[in-house]
């Protein structure tokens, strides 16, 4: 990818070593920059009010995340490595810095924003889905995309956090799509029918 060259060449990256469920950034900390996901996996969490714990996003290698951040004056979630993670860090000031001098690094940055804000919109139609069934087929169908069948990314429940789903109506409603021929699970799969 030409713009993970253009941000990885960025002067001052720093790189950031995490073992399973270290912490990169908590929620209400200062923004110190923005980051880039060399190797592992990364989840950005929330708790809502009731304390359930809400997945804002699951973060594979090859992923930018956190560029909200760089104009807050805190971060809005955890950041925490569900797997032994490599995390390239671009400092704050530096990626400022970027924008304004850099036409080409603020051109990747703000294609990488419409990128994010495409996915964003579209978790915000699927979440508005009233019926569970429908609301997981359209998730289903939107990580599938071209390929007939899919693994989440994480966990069930981290996926049901994800479509604002209780885990239990998502295992409920995931039976129920099999039983109806809609769904077929094997070996950590799911095949849509």
């Amino acid at each position: 990818m030409g713009w993970a060259r253009i941000f990885l060449q960025m002067p001052g990256t720093q790189r950031r070593s995490l073992d399973r469920g270290g912490i990169l950034f908590g929620r209400g900390d200062a923004p110190f920059g923005m980051f880039y996901l060399v190797s592992g996996k990364l989840r950005l969490r929330r708790f809502g009010r009731d304390g359930d714990e809400m997945t804002m996003a699951m973060i594979l290698p090859g992923n930018t995340f956190a560029e909200a951040s760089l104009f807050s004056p805190e971060y809005h979630c955890d950041c925490i490595a569900e797997e032994e993670s490599l995390v390239a860090v671009f400092p704050q000031h530096t990626v400022l810095a970027q924008i304004e001098g850099d036409p080409l690094f603020a051109k990747a940055l703000v294609n990488r924003l419409a990128a994010q804000l495409q996915e964003s919109r579209l978790r915000s139609e699927i979440r508005a889905i009233r019926k569970a069934d429908e609301r997981v087929l359209a998730a289903l169908s939107l990580l599938a995309g071209n390929a007939p069948s899919l693994r989440l990314k994480g966990t069930v429940k981290q996926f049901a956090g994800e479509i604002g789903l209780a885990h239990e109506v998502l295992y409920r409603t995931l039976a129920k799509l099999e039983a109806r021929g809609r769904i077929r699970r094997q070996g950590g799969a799911i095949t849509l029918l």
